[in-house]
């Protein structure tokens, strides 16, 4: 699926946006999605996203953020050389961005993971948790939590998957209706983005499909 027929799904749901996720795309594949007009793009690893960066000094309108796992020692890079760090995965580490991004005078935009399925080999807060910690998180100064990225296991039934994206913006409403600077629902990949539009997703991470023919 080319990113022309990505973006004519997105385009049936008014509002949502399309992140594009280039960990595993070469300069000249996110060169081509760049001069095709996409404008958000994801990294996994902070040392890639910078150097894949530094690819596009000339084009400053360009947002890049930070999907994977953020290791402490990384944070001060995360916050200088990203636009955004969506996967915050601990109320220790939001601490720590926090800290960090007064020490330099800014506020960083952030997401709160959260763990959906509750699989134990992926990081983040499980529904429960986010619930009872959200006002120690909101209250942590020198970040926006611009609102939730979702993960969840991986599937091709939809019978399976929509019950989890179906709670995810169940948990969101709740959040948005407490926090108004809440604007942004993270969820669906190449595999289940479609499914994850019709649950409510404002921001879908589109990775291979991009580059299929």
């Amino acid at each position: 699926m080319s990113l022309t027929r990505v973006m004519a799904v997105l385009n049936r749901y008014p509002g949502a946006r399309l992140m594009a996720v280039t960990k595993y795309a070469s300069v000249d594949q996110t060169r081509h999605l760049i001069d095709a007009g996409v404008t958000l793009l994801g990294e996994n690893k902070v040392q890639d996203g910078l150097a894949k960066q530094a690819a596009f000094v000339d084009r400053p309108a360009l947002a890049w953020h930070l999907i994977g796992h953020l290791q402490t020692n990384k944070i001060k890079k995360a916050v200088t050389g990203f636009s955004g760090i969506d996967s915050v995965d601990s109320l220790k580490l939001l601490t720590k961005i926090g800290a960090e991004s007064e020490a330099i005078g800014v506020d960083t935009t952030v997401l709160i993971q959260v763990n959906m399925g509750r699989e134990p080999q992926k990081t983040g807060f499980l529904p429960e948790e986010l619930l009872e910690f959200h006002p120690q998180l909101w209250a942590v100064s020198g970040v926006k939590i611009a609102g939730l990225m979702i993960v969840v296991p991986a599937s091709s039934t939809v019978e399976v998957i929509r019950p989890y994206f179906s709670d995810a913006k169940k948990l969101y409403d709740r959040l948005k209706s407490v926090y108004s600077g809440v604007y942004t629902l993270s969820m669906g990949m190449s595999s289940d983005f479609e499914i994850a539009l019709q649950e409510g997703s404002t921001l879908v991470r589109v990775g291979s499909l991009l580059f299929e023919s």
